[in-house]
């Protein structure tokens, strides 16, 4: 067993069986303004969704493609951190986005859905290949992107989420 507090123990602890990550999760400022909601979330897997609304579309009509990275932006970012610990945390930030956008979202109310898969990486750093289609199936945007996971994220047992 590990001896300092931050170290995770050894070897690491079942995860509670009926842990909903989800709802002890906080996103962060701009996708919820843009009121966008992380709605599933596992190991290596995460999936964001928001509804168009008037909030998130250009002066053409559409979805505006800054939207859609942010969608994609912050799918990807969670797909590699998943912590099954309950007050735990695991975190990383984006250090390349490249994102395709084939096709524009137009209708009111049409619910977007970003689904990022973890595809490879190593102890610091993740890969993600994600996409975002709309309700109709049709694919609008396709991503890969490189995170680095960030000091104790490095380990599924993460740091607390209090900070200490």
């Amino acid at each position: 067993m590990s001896t300092t507090p931050d170290a995770p123990p050894d070897p690491l602890p079942e995860p509670p069986a009926d842990y909903d990550a989800i709802a002890e999760e906080e996103v962060s400022a701009l996708p919820t303004a843009l009121g966008m909601k992380l709605v599933e979330w596992r190991a290596g897997f995460a999936a964001m969704e928001c509804v168009v609304a008037p909030v998130i579309m250009n002066r053409q009509g559409v979805v505006h493609g800054g939207a859609l990275a942010t969608l994609i932006d912050t799918a990807a970012g969670y797909a590699p951190v998943f912590c099954p610990y309950p007050g735990r945390r695991r975190r990383a930030f984006t250090l390349s986005l490249n994102c395709q956008f084939l096709a524009a979202g137009r209708r009111l109310g049409e619910r977007l859905r970003a689904e990022a898969t973890m595809v490879g990486g190593g102890a610091s750093v993740a890969f993600v290949n994600a996409d975002i289609r709309g309700e109709d199936g049709v694919q609008m945007v396709t991503a890969a992107g490189v995170f680095r996971l960030r000091g104790d994220s490095r380990s599924p047992w993460g740091a607390p989420r209090d900070g200490s």
